[in-house]
């Protein structure tokens, strides 16, 4: 019904204006990761705007009152789902776009069929800090993933805009195989170096260990977003000695300073790496962050002494992303956005 409306609103319109090119879509996302896939699946047809700029926390982003008025012009709200951003339900209050809402198909969360980790079980409260109640929402670290969220994307935009299906099919295929060729050449780089042992200070890497092969001893943060005490960060420490950890990973949020001190006291290296797409200059695109953070990795290994493996075969091939599959919750939109609503409650 809404599109018949457009319809005959456009035709209304083109009976009293010269022609004129047809209208980008405008879509606002919640993170810069989305909208690099935005503007590669959507091309030419899309105008895109993503409120949080790449390097900040995506869990304590502060939507401003003109990003608001962007949200409430925009065809589609890209967004990560499950708790990922506490922020999100003021924003879309704020915004009044009853087309984003969800339930709606301009509504995309970008958790649909990903496989999450860590999904909670029994009883949770916040004596375990701000737990990822729906599982890990830090997907995006993935190549694969990346891959399945271009089919989310694509699908939402052939919702909304049907007459260029066509060009959002082909750009997300293009996309596709972009995504399985980087997923291979990073796992292949970093193969002398597979299955390094690293802390990082907060839980953003697991989705990111299962692209590269690391393996993650331990956080700073044992409980998550909350400030670890001396005794934790001496546990930590002591665990690093105990198994030989070398590389300690800092996001590029969190306290680098306390982050180099573990690293120190621990006789390892510490290196800031972005967790989504322009976290530091240079990283404006999926296969940038990946070949960034790879190259930062491989680097501080062998600044902490670390020395390389002979390369196996199955080193250097890239395996399905583990975790599970959450269901599509009852009421959800049609372009993907299987989840449940926004949760102010929600933490990291």
């Amino acid at each position: 019904m809404r599109t018949l409306t457009r319809l005959i609103a456009a035709l209304v319109a083109a009976s009293f204006a010269p022609a004129v090119a047809s209208a980008k879509l405008n879509i606002v996302t919640t993170a810069t990761d989305y909208a690099d896939i935005a503007r590669r699946v959507g091309g030419d047809h899309v105008d895109v705007y993503s409120i949080m700029k790449g390097p900040e926390n995506i869990h304590n982003v502060m939507a401003k009152p003109t990003e608001m008025v962007r949200l409430n012009a925009a065809d589609l709200f890209v967004h990560s789902g499950l708790d990922t951003e506490p922020w999100r339900d003021n924003l879309l209050k704020g915004a009044r776009n009853p087309r984003v809402m969800f339930g709606k198909p301009g509504y995309v969360d970008m958790s649909d069929g990903v496989p999450l980790k860590e999904v909670p079980t029994g009883k949770i409260d916040r004596s375990m800090g701000d737990v990822h109640a729906y599982g890990n929402p830090h997907y995006t670290l993935n190549p694969q993933i990346a891959q399945r969220m271009a089919v989310t994307m694509t699908r939402a935009l052939v919702a909304t805009d049907p007459a260029n299906a066509a060009d959002y099919k082909a750009n997300a295929k293009r996309f596709v195989v972009e995504m399985g060729d980087l997923s291979r050449e990073v796992k292949a780089a970093f193969a002398p170096y597979a299955g390094l042992k690293v802390v990082t200070f907060h839980r953003a890497w697991e989705y990111f260990a299962d692209a590269v092969d690391l393996t993650l001893v331990g956080t700073i943060e044992p409980q998550v977003s909350i400030t670890p005490s001396p005794a934790q960060v001496r546990q930590t420490i002591d665990l690093m000695r105990r198994e030989g950890v070398k590389v300690v990973i800092c996001e590029t949020y969190d306290d680098d300073k306390l982050a180099r001190y573990v690293a120190d006291q621990a006789g390892a290296k510490m290196v800031v790496l972005p967790d989504h797409v322009n976290g530091v200059p240079g990283t404006d695109t999926y296969q940038q962050l990946f070949r960034y953070n790879v190259a930062k990795l491989i680097e501080t290994a062998r600044a902490a002494g670390v020395q390389p493996k002979p390369v196996t075969a199955e080193a250097a091939t890239p395996g399905p992303p583990a975790g599970e599959v959450r269901p599509p919750a009852n009421g959800a939109g049609t372009s993907g956005g299987g989840s449940t609503p926004g949760n102010s409650s929600g933490g990291n």
